[in-house]
């Protein structure tokens, strides 16, 4: 099992992970959900751990979500870029944050007159 994990860890959890400080504050939460039914799949095929075990069981410490994994990534980036000695790479995480988005109002169907 440590091997198998290993593999998880070096292989599977990067490609999940790609660029998530850009993208992880912009995803909705079923989004999020996806991410990490992948990862669950995945815990759940190294540890061998059957379809009614649940999560929190199979995620022990030394495995983190990869939600939290990702926001620590942020953190890290953009605490990296606010200390660095040049102004362009400092005002990378000074943009406004992004504006939720939110559905658009359903178009009102006009009765014709007439």
């Amino acid at each position: 099992m440590p091997t198998r994990l290993s593999i998880y860890k070096l292989y599977i959890k990067p490609i999940l992970l790609y660029a998530s400080s850009a993208w992880g504050p912009l995803i909705s939460a079923s989004n999020w959900a996806n991410i990490e039914a992948v990862q669950n799949v995945a815990i759940r095929t190294i540890t061998g751990a059957h379809f009614f075990t649940r999560n929190n069981a199979i995620l022990n410490p030394p495995i983190n979500s990869l939600r939290n994994e990702a926001e620590l990534a942020a953190k890290v980036f953009y605490h990296r870029n606010s200390q660095s000695t040049f102004a362009h790479i400092r005002d990378i995480g000074t943009s406004p944050a992004p504006q939720i988005l939110t559905r658009r109002p359903r178009p009102i169907n006009f009765v014709k007159l007439q």
